[in-house]
């Protein structure tokens, strides 16, 4: 995974951050660009740890994994 901690440089803005995920594996469907608007990263996080067969209910603030996991990565 990569990403920056700023979706845009110039202004330090939070919003639209990049996340690149390389490789196959976790059963994740590859090959193709997600715009999840307004869904925290922290989402995404808890699913790269239930990828890996952990299942914390939460990554970070609680309040931001509200759905749990993301749905449509597999």
């Amino acid at each position: 995974m990569w990403t920056n901690e700023l979706g845009q440089g110039s202004s330090h803005t939070l919003d639209n951050i990049p996340f690149v995920l390389v490789g196959g594996g976790l059963d994740f469907k590859t090959g193709r660009a997600l715009d999840l608007k307004g869904v925290p990263h922290n989402r995404l996080l808890l699913s790269l740890a239930y990828g890996f067969g952990l299942r914390p209910k939460a990554f970070g603030n609680p309040d931001y994994c509200a759905g749990g996991p993301l749905t449509g990565l597999t």
